[in-house]
């Protein structure tokens, strides 16, 4: 027998198998097993429906009151879904809900409100139950209606939970179509129609939600649910129309083996439905898993690798673009500082949007949600989030928020707007997208502690400014870059005297005050550092070394404005360099700036000094040489009492390292300097004992090491002579070699002090050509030469040939009586 409009209800059961069939493995969420729980209401209604109009063998009427039953009771399990969908709770009013189906659905059993419907045979071929409806059925329809009501009440209170215009939207099409379906005249199934639309709409609504991922229809059960609800489908037109057909062509000798023929091709259909689903769906949604998947190796990797902010969102960048390709984005990070939100990505949304406070309600929102957040629901959050990024959201076509929380705290915020070939994010979209945040959120961390921890190696805690590595470290890169720039060393005067008489806790206050001013007048583009216990340095780009002296006399007038010591004014004496892109290393123009500082001192004090090739300028004269005279003969003299080699080659030494240091162009204090530097270079070698400095023969390893003592010794003796105490770092250098292998440290390359490098020719040449116990007097030219062969390894290779340019001039002179040949 015909039935017309079978295929409304066949394809509505197959729809909910296959979706039951998904939903079952994926019923960890409260809500989507209240969901699964209609849906086999759904089931029961529609696949009892339908079994009715097949008109089994086995008689219509168990089939009916299955239907009916479930459909009075999907009032009630609609209910309980929107209780879990809207997390809320009301266990009276579901009590009542129950009951009011309970009161629809059982008296039916008896036919109170409904009675049965009777079998019409149509005009055209076919039949169709009609149902007889009298004011009785206004009763179970009042009582549903009553559940129904509760329902929207329900949905009143928690009208912003996002989804549910989905869910009431489901709801009206599922009341219309029950009530198109009753009235009098209607043979299509509106009812089952509906239950279709609602069963998707609510589904549409729970993956909104987050709540269900597509990835349940990639499970075995549910692609074994599509391909036999699909196979049914196409086997029902065979069932109907051509297997009849074929039995009256045949015959029925024919019909057993025309049976076995088709249940044979039905099962190969099947199977290979079941293949080729699982083919399309593996393509649709596992290839797209993979590739998040990877994407989120691939970003821990770099969050683990890069400890820059740029970096980090650079990577990120780079995977969303090739899983969404180029959509819009806009970045807020956390500036700890400021306690801001700064716009960073795109480099013009700073100038376009404010940035968000910390303490705003609108960062309170976004470190409150869970996961990612879609634009709807910000939109609906009303004033809690500023006009100006809801214009900016607008502007970009920003479709989702991700924001970056680490430990329940909030360091930044991503913007994303569509995907290029989609028109907007799944849910498996949002929990990879989330997933990226919270691998981003580490990543911050990371970094904001290694910048914590790079800031801390680099600062000062007392002051904050630069250490000296690291302020040797931005010399070297401003050096390197060829930029002009001043350089600035404050050294506080008497400043021992000032914490004695003050204690250390004020002689403290005196140095962050003075670091509060250099910050101040020097810029921030000035790299400013906190070089020695009471000395400070700057070194400020574009800035001359007439301009650097009155930086200097500016912060010296605002320190005196700032002390209010009576006993001990606070002051400081300052040497400046002005470098215009020359060749000297960082430690020569710190030298030079040192150089400044130490004739100040000599000098009086609470001055300010540029270094200029020839000269110091200053306003005071320069301190006379003979001050220091007296304690350098002294030294000398002892010398040589104790070994008069020793005195003679270090006047020796002296007077050759003079000459070098003014042929190289430096300052009458620096080649001043270097003199007195060689006149007190072998002082160490009073306490070398008698046997090893006069033994004629080579000396033993022990004995070499004892030699090579002296110039701890010369330490120790030069910083107790205050007056002698700025020669030390050229004086305990002149042993060291450009390759580094030389002693105490192994100092190479220009970490040696130009001084030391001066000496060092000068007191290898004069100990090539001098007679000792152990050797005669070489020749010059052979001192020469080993001086050639030698620089670039033990000399600097700058001033080895100048030193023997000086020597062939004439401007050295050494007279030996009893020079040698070079050794064979």
């Amino acid at each position: 027998m015909a039935i017309p409009f079978l295929w409304v209800p066949v394809t509505a059961l197959a729809c909910y198998i296959v979706l039951l069939a998904a939903l079952l493995p994926a019923c960890r969420n409260r809500a989507v097993r209240a969901f699964a729980a209609l849906v086999a209401c759904f089931v029961l209604w529609t696949g009892g429906s339908m079994l009715m109009r097949m008109l089994l063998p086995i008689g219509w009427e168990p089939f009916y009151m299955v239907s009916l039953i479930a459909l009075f009771c999907i009032p009630a399990v609609l209910y309980r879904f929107l209780r879990e969908f809207l997390e809320a709770e009301a266990p009276r009013e579901e009590a009542v809900v129950w009951l009011l189906a309970l009161a629809a659905a059982a008296p039916n059993l008896l036919d109170a409100y409904l009675e049965k419907p009777t079998l019409e045979k149509l005009p055209y071929g076919g039949a169709v139950f009609r149902y007889h409806v009298d004011w009785r059925v206004a009763i179970p329809t009042a009582l549903c209606l009553a559940a129904v009501a509760l329902a929207v009440r329900l949905v009143r209170r928690q009208r912003r939970t996002p989804g549910l215009p989905l869910v009431t939207a489901g709801m009206v099409v599922l009341v219309a179509g029950n009530l198109i379906s009753v009235l009098p005249g209607n043979i299509f199934p509106f009812d089952t129609l509906a239950g279709i639309v609602n069963a998707a709409l609510m589904f549409w609504a729970l993956y909104r939600r987050g709540m269900l991922q597509l990835r349940v229809f990639v499970a075995p059960g549910a692609i074994s649910a599509m391909a036999a609800a699909l196979g049914g489908l196409l086997a029902l037109p065979a069932v109907r129309y051509v297997l009849p057909l074929l039995r009256r062509m045949l015959g029925d000798r024919y019909a057993l083996m025309l049976w076995q023929v088709f249940w044979c091709a039905a099962v190969v259909a099947a199977l290979g439905l079941y293949h080729l689903l699982r083919w399309m769906v593996r393509r649709q949604f596992v290839l797209k898993e993979r590739q998040r998947n990877l994407a989120l190796q691939r970003f821990s990797v770099a969050t683990a690798h890069n400890l820059s902010r740029e970096e980090l969102l650079e990577a990120l960048k780079k995977e969303v673009e090739q899983i969404y390709g180029r959509c819009p984005a806009c970045v807020f990070l956390l500036h700890e500082r400021r306690q801001q939100f700064l716009p960073v990505h795109p480099k013009g949304l700073a100038g376009e949007v404010q940035p968000i406070g910390a303490g705003d309600p609108c960062a309170a929102w976004f470190g409150a949600q869970e996961g990612c957040v879609r634009a709807a629901q910000v939109q609906g959050a009303g004033m809690e989030i500023a006009p100006d990024k809801l214009a900016m959201m607008r502007r970009y076509g920003i479709r989702c928020i991700v924001p970056f929380k680490d430990d329940e705290s909030l360091q930044g915020i991503l913007f994303l707007g569509a995907p290029t070939l989609e028109r907007d994010y799944t849910n498996d979209d949002l929990m990879f997208l989330a997933s990226m945040g919270a691998m981003m959120s580490v990543g911050l961390k990371n970094a904001r502690l290694y910048r914590r921890l790079y800031r801390e190696a680099r600062t000062d805690q007392l002051t904050g400014l630069l250490n000296r590595r690291a302020f040797l470290e931005e010399l070297e890169k401003l050096r390197a870059a060829g930029q002009a720039f001043a350089l600035l060393m404050l050294d506080l005067d008497d400043f021992k005297l000032y914490n004695q008489l003050y204690g250390q806790q004020e002689g403290d206050r005196a140095l962050v005050q003075l670091a509060d001013l250099l910050r101040r007048h020097a810029g921030e583009a000035a790299a400013l550092a906190r070089y020695g216990g009471k000395v400070l340095a700057a070194a400020v780009p574009a800035l001359s070394g007439p301009e650097g002296v009155a930086l200097a006399r500016r912060l010296a007038e605002a320190l005196d404005t700032l002390s209010d010591a009576s006993l001990c004014r606070l002051t400081f004496s300052a040497g400046v360099y002005g470098y215009k892109g020359g060749s000297e290393s960082a430690q020569q123009i710190l030298e030079f700036a040192d150089m400044c500082v130490f004739e100040v001192k000599q000098s009086g004090k609470n001055d300010v000094r540029l270094y200029c090739v020839g000269q110091v300028r200053g306003a005071r004269p320069e301190p006379d040489a003979q001050a220091y005279a007296p304690t350098v003969y002294a030294i000398t003299a002892a010398i040589d009492a104790k070994d008069h080699y020793t005195f003679d080659h270090s006047q020796n030494v002296a007077g050759y390292a003079r000459a070098l240091a003014a042929a190289i162009g430096l300052d009458e204090s620096h080649v001043r300097m270097i003199y007195q530097a060689g006149l007190v270079h072998d002082v160490g070698k009073l306490a070398v004992p008698e046997h090893i400095l006069s033994k004629p023969g080579a000396l033993t390893a022990e004995e070499y090491k004892v030699m090579q003592g002296h110039v701890e010794a010369s330490v120790a003796i030069i910083r107790n002579l205050p007056s002698l105490d700025y020669v030390l770092p050229a004086a305990v250098t002149h042993h060291e070699r450009w390759d580094g292998k030389g002693y105490p440290r192994g100092l190479a390359g220009k970490e040696i002090p130009l001084g030391g490098r001066c000496l060092a020719l000068a007191d290898a040449f004069d100990a090539m050509t001098s007679a000792r116990s152990y050797k005669a007097a070489y020749s010059v030219e052979y001192a020469l030469e080993q001086i050639r062969q030698g620089a670039g390894a033990q000399f600097d290779p700058q001033l080895a040939p100048v030193f023997v340019r000086l020597v062939e001039e004439g401007t050295i002179q050494t007279e030996r009586e009893h020079a040698q040949p070079a050794p064979l």
